[in-house]
């Protein structure tokens, strides 16, 4: 009898820690819950995902450059705090690098997150050769999805953007700039300047994985026109690790 009472008790523990896995790539078994697992901060390791822009026979879309069926495709790849981003518009290359480029996200007990991003650019473009910084933070709310068609409970999350805090440095490195705008501070060989954003926004986070230690997300999305022709897609994995 007590056998049988110890396998019953296997069984229902299996089944209670199997019901725990939601993404594709989730452990078998977790002993915290999925809360208790995605609070915290979370730091961008490695990543690579397309965004394409599709455009008619005219050239509409924005980001054709007026090139007749010229759809434009960004890749980003991210590996070793630096990501890199190929762009084909028609005949038409470029490659910008950010380096480093560091993204961080925490997700708090309170259901309130907070993104960090601080990117670095040396930019030739000009005559003037110039090193662009950015520091951005963005804050919000989050909350799990219930279960919604193929999507399993708590399976993604839903992300309410509230406030957006950014600054952004210019420094020159052959001497002073020509240009001049009333809302930048300039101070000889560089310039900066800081704005606050406050809007509604909301993102999805589909997770492939969320461990104690890794989290995967999934990037599938799309726009498509009134007639269901597609406008715009991202595709693509995104993996963080977790930080003390």
């Amino acid at each position: 009898m007590k056998k049988t009472i110890y396998i019953l008790t296997v069984i229902a523990l299996i089944f209670a820690f199997s019901s725990c896995k939601k993404g594709a790539e989730d452990p078998s078994i977790s002993l915290l819950s999925r809360k208790a697992r995605l609070t915290g901060k979370w730091e961008m390791t490695s990543g690579q995902w397309q965004t394409i822009n599709y455009t008619d026979k005219k050239g509409g879309s924005l980001f054709s450059l007026g090139k007749k069926d010229a759809n434009s495709y960004d890749t980003y790849i991210y590996d070793n705090n630096k990501l890199t981003i190929y762009s084909v518009i028609g005949d038409e290359k470029d490659t910008v690098i950010y380096d480093p480029f560091e993204f961080i996200m925490r997700f708090n007990r309170d259901h309130t997150f907070r993104i960090l991003i601080y990117s670095k650019q040396v930019n030739n473009d000009y005559k003037d050769t110039y090193i662009e910084e950015n520091w951005e933070i963005i804050k919000g709310n989050w909350f799990f999805l219930s279960k919604a068609g193929e999507y399993k409970n708590k399976e993604r999350v839903y992300l309410e953007f509230r406030q957006d805090s950014t600054k952004v440095k210019y420094t020159y490195q052959n001497g002073d700039s020509d240009i001049s705008i009333d809302v930048w501070n300039y101070s000889g060989t560089s310039m900066n300047y800081e704005y606050t954003m406050f809007f509604n926004y909301y993102y999805i986070l589909d997770f492939l994985k969320l461990a104690n230690k890794e989290l995967k997300i999934n990037i599938n999305y799309s726009i498509k026109d009134d007639n269901g022709k597609l406008e715009y897609s991202e595709q693509g994995t995104i993996t963080f690790n977790k930080k003390k």
